[in-house]
């Protein structure tokens, strides 16, 4: 077999793919668990506390990220109200909301690896 096969064989996507695929989950996981959840530019869990205290959707100059669209507040917001019925101290409930943008990150990947599988790579 020639080296230009052999590498062809090593580097294909079937064979990298599940390191790839795993070395991303780790990177967001990584992510999530050295970043601190106040470590952004904007606030997007001003939001989700305005959510958690009023039952509805702010108005959309209400804070400076209320423009986005609401579905990832109101997931976030109802599982910041679960957070707080168990009576987990409120200390975490920003790093389990950041926990959420963690697990979107990971979903999308699964997303993403299932509609490469199914491409025909030329490599």
């Amino acid at each position: 077999m020639k080296l230009k096969e052999k590498a062809k064989t090593l580097f294909n996507f079937t064979n990298l793919s599940p390191f790839l695929f795993f070395l991303a989950v780790a990177l967001r996981f990584l992510l999530f668990l050295f970043n601190p959840p106040t470590n952004a530019f904007d606030n997007h869990f001003k939001p989700i506390y305005l959510i958690m205290q009023t039952g509805s959707i702010p108005a959309k100059d209400a804070c400076w990220q209320c423009y986005q669209p609401p579905v990832f507040y109101i997931i976030s917001a109802f599982v910041g109200k679960i957070v707080l019925a168990l009576n987990i101290n409120i200390v975490f409930l920003s790093k389990i909301l950041q926990s959420l943008s963690c697990l979107y990150g990971i979903l999308g990947l699964v997303v993403i690896y299932l509609i490469l599988k199914k491409l025909p790579l030329l490599i």
